[in-house]
């Protein structure tokens, strides 16, 4: 799991989270890109966010290999 701890002591564990404030400190050097499909695409397949994707659970992706849904 990644971890930040930040000048004040506390720590950071989200990787979101993370990302968010390493994009808000250094804007100079994001690390999302900059077209806003590709920013929004980045932020819905981060760690935790797979509830929010229309294609999980019991469907299946039409062309996608079954061995790279499983593992």
């Amino acid at each position: 799991m990644p971890a930040l701890q930040l000048g004040d002591g506390r720590w950071m564990t989200d990787s979101t989270k993370m990302i968010q404030w390493f994009e808000a400190r250094y804007p100079q050097n994001g690390l999302l890109p900059e077209d806003p499909v590709q920013r929004l695409m980045c932020l819905l397949l981060l760690p935790g966010q797979e509830d929010r994707l229309p294609f999980t659970g019991d469907t299946k992706m039409v062309g996608v290999n079954d061995s790279l849904m499983t593992g």
